[in-house]
């Protein structure tokens, strides 16, 4: 699933996003954290890792975007049937809490 705006969430059955909440959700950053090592036990939560990483390499920073956009292209590896970016924003908790990544 591509980025929607509200008119294809209703189509879909899914709802509307406030418009300040959307537009704060695609201006959100994210910067590597001070912990490199990843240690969390599950695959996903692994793998959410390595794509951001991979997303990040040489950046300070990257945008909601930009890793949404990769989190998406990657869901393959993610090895489920829901979507790729659902999965992501799953595990962004678990991420941050472990100081692998941080939201600006």
């Amino acid at each position: 699933m591509a980025n929607m705006d509200n008119a294809t969430l209703d189509a879909l059955g899914l709802g509307s996003v406030p418009r300040k909440q959307m537009e704060r959700a695609n201006s959100a950053k994210y910067r590597k954290g001070k912990n490199n090592v990843c240690d969390i036990k599950t695959p996903q939560a692994r793998t959410c890792f390595t794509i951001f990483v991979d997303c990040i390499a040489k950046k300070d920073h990257v945008t909601e975007k930009e890793l949404r956009d990769l989190v998406e292209r990657r869901g393959s590896e993610l090895r489920t049937r829901q979507p790729a970016w659902r999965i992501f924003q799953y595990y962004r908790p678990q991420l941050i809490a472990n100081k692998l990544m941080v939201r600006e």
